[in-house]
């Protein structure tokens, strides 16, 4: 009986915990259960925010892949150069000729002194005398190279301000070639009555005549003179890799027509780098700092990720927006997967502490191709051997067209004291 009634009063009190345990979860389910309305609107938003991640993931492929190829294409991929006639003359009269812009960005209306290349001829244009607000400019100009054009004639504004004709330059121009590791490389050379040369490394896309405005206060100075081309230049022997190498390759072209200069009795070498060439001498540097006296610098090229994404500053993905920072990586991530670029490999800012050489820059405060800002970033992490030459105003590579005077005195007392240092 005493266990029958145990097991009796253990039943009933189990009976009376799982009533009691059914009321807790009905009062429960009562208090979290949601009205349908309420449910339906979650279920609405995670929806949303799963849809929208999908898209942004989307985005930032399907985008970074275009994009990577405009990276590739537009910074890497080997192309012949071209012209297009995209200024058209309004009028001649005199020493003065109006210009007008047929499609935008020629850079027609700087006040500088530019280049003028059309079918007949070639002009120097002055500073811009006056515009009238319908997008057309007067300028002086004298004729460099053939004769003036005649209304309605059509040609492409240039920063060089020289023509392409090496014998049109003025100045005393032998074409010589130079013995790299790929084969014979032509090369530019002026000869003068000093024992030192100056060797120049033109842009990516450039030639030698990128160098004949700094060549030309070189020649009165004296120096002897090479103005190169390297590998992937038309005409020349083409890097392995098929693409721009941005001084990884390059540089051992400038090792070779540093070799010509020795050879031809160079007791000491200063090289200038534009744009690219830039990159190409400072890799140079890097690896033989004590075999050069001084380098000088104009728009250098020296991060090509930072100039990229400065590039990518004046994009429009659609209605006038930027692509934003995260597909410009992510772009860049994919090039670098695509073409085997080694962004860090031609981030010379970063390695900036391995210059030992007196090193002159020259940057035009807004050039739309090359940032500054790698520029000013060399500048103070390297004080000591980095002088840096802010020039006002817009425009790649062309500091010596905001002020020819200025420029060839502070680059020839620069380069001087560095002779004599």
């Amino acid at each position: 009986m005493r266990t029958a009634g145990w097991w009796a009063g253990w039943r009933c009190r189990d009976a009376r915990d799982l009533l009691d345990l059914h009321r807790i979860a009905s009062h429960n389910a009562a208090v979290t259960t949601l009205p349908p309305s309420v449910s339906l609107t979650r279920r609405i938003w995670r929806g949303f925010w799963f849809a929208l991640l999908v898209l942004a993931l989307l985005f930032h492929i399907v985008g970074g892949w275009i994009f990577s190829g405009r990276i590739i294409d537009g910074g890497f991929v080997i192309k012949e150069p071209s012209v297009v006639r995209d200024v058209e003359v309004v009028s001649v009269e005199g020493g003065s000729i109006v210009l007008q812009e047929v499609d935008p960005g020629t850079g027609y209306e700087r006040n500088s002194v530019m280049g003028f290349e059309h079918d007949g001829g070639y002009l120097r244009l002055g500073p811009v005398q006056s515009g009238d607000g319908t997008g057309t400019v007067t300028r002086s100009y004298e004729v460099v190279d053939g004769a003036a054009p005649t209304v309605g004639a059509r040609g492409d504004i240039q920063g060089y301000s020289y023509p392409g004709d090496p014998q049109a330059s003025g100045l005393d121009i032998e074409v010589v070639t130079y013995a790299s590791d790929l084969g014979p490389m032509e090369a530019w050379q002026v000869d003068g009555s000093r024992s030192e040369w100056v060797i120049h490394v033109h842009g990516k896309g450039a030639s030698p005549v990128e160098a004949l405005r700094l060549m030309s206060a070189l020649d009165r100075a004296g120096f002897h003179q090479l103005a190169i081309t390297y590998r992937n230049d038309p005409g020349q022997p083409a890097d392995p890799s098929g693409y721009y190498q941005y001084g990884r390759e390059e540089w051992m072209d400038l090792a070779a027509a540093i070799d010509h200069a020795r050879e031809q009795g160079a007791t000491q070498v200063v090289v200038v780098g534009y744009s690219t060439g830039a990159a190409i001498a400072l890799a140079y540097a890097y690896r033989t700092s004590d075999d050069l006296a001084a380098i000088v610098l104009d728009a250098p090229n020296l991060d090509m990720s930072a100039t990229v994404d400065h590039r990518a500053a004046v994009e429009e993905v659609a209605f006038g927006v930027a692509p934003p920072g995260t597909l410009i990586a992510t772009a860049k991530m994919l090039a670098g997967l695509r073409a085997s670029i080694n962004w860090s490999a031609i981030d010379y800012v970063k390695r900036i502490g391995q210059l030992a050489v007196p090193t002159l820059i020259f940057h035009r405060t807004e050039d739309d191709w090359v940032p500054i800002a790698s520029s000013r970033e060399a500048a103070e992490a390297r004080p000591e051997f980095v002088t840096l030459v802010e020039v006002d105003g817009a425009g790649h590579v062309e500091s010596w067209n905001a002020d020819p005077a200025s420029y060839e005195a502070r680059a020839l007392d620069f380069i001087g004291d560095a002779l004599a240092g």
